[in-house]
């Protein structure tokens, strides 16, 4: 049940201007309800539920705390800059992820949301329905998709020609830390994103954590090899 509105609260029935302000300050740093919610200063109150339900204009009287904290943070952000989306360049981005068969929910994955930005302003972009675009972002998409390599077809070797087990040496281990770091994908993504069925989840942590000490050669080799495939996660950093 919504609680009653206090005589500290800001009523943006009785003061428009305050909501504007918030509206303007959305829209100078492009910065929602995802990148507000990250910040630590905030109230409890403040989730990321009410915050897009404040800016949204579906709560009406948010409490003077919220209002300030969330003006306060919104001056941490620095205001978008803002380019063309010019048709040489739409047709560029069209063309290299025709060519490299990219999928825009993997763009979108790769753009941080922090941002402010999703797979609909691609589409957007991409569709013609938006003239300009917030230059950092813009950035960060045409550099992923130019370093993007298609997926190489893992080759996972028959295990029947393989019985003996061999021992996890720590030299392995730090080669597999370090692709998991360079890539931010974790174990469990690279088994779907590769469909490495044979080879669960639990194993992966069992051998990270010593509790498996001996496993199949060519699991160790898959595994670096399906890392070896993917790109750095920092290109976009």
């Amino acid at each position: 049940m919504p609680r009653k509105p206090a005589l500290s609260d800001i009523d943006f029935n009785e003061n428009p201007d305050a909501y504007k302000v918030l509206l303007d300050e959305n829209k100078r740093t492009g910065i929602g309800a995802v990148g507000l919610a990250k910040i630590d200063f905030l109230p409890q109150s403040l989730n990321h539920s009410r915050i897009h339900n404040i800016l949204m204009g579906q709560v009406k009287h948010p409490s003077k705390e919220e209002y300030d904290a969330l003006i306060k943070a919104y001056s941490l952000f620095p205001t978008l800059q803002r380019i063309k989306l010019t048709p040489q360049k739409i047709n560029k981005m069209k063309s290299l992820i025709e060519e490299k068969g990219i999928k825009k929910a993997d763009i979108s994955k790769a753009t941080p949301r922090y941002y402010g930005f999703n797979i609909q302003i691609l589409k957007n972009w991409l569709s013609g329905e938006t003239e300009t675009a917030d230059k950092n972002s813009f950035d960060a998409v045409l550099s992923f998709i130019e370093a993007y390599e298609p997926p190489k077809k893992v080759q996972i070797s028959d295990r029947r020609k393989s019985p003996r087990l061999v021992e996890i040496t720590p030299e392995y281990l730090e080669k597999l830390e370090a692709e998991i770091k360079r890539t931010n994908f974790e174990p469990y993504v690279l088994l779907k994103r590769f469909r490495i069925d044979h080879i669960k989840a639990v194993m992966i942590h069992d051998w990270r954590g010593g509790r498996r000490k001996k496993v199949r050669p060519e699991n160790l080799s898959t595994i670096l090899d399906a890392y070896a495939t993917l790109p750095d996660a920092g290109l976009l950093s």
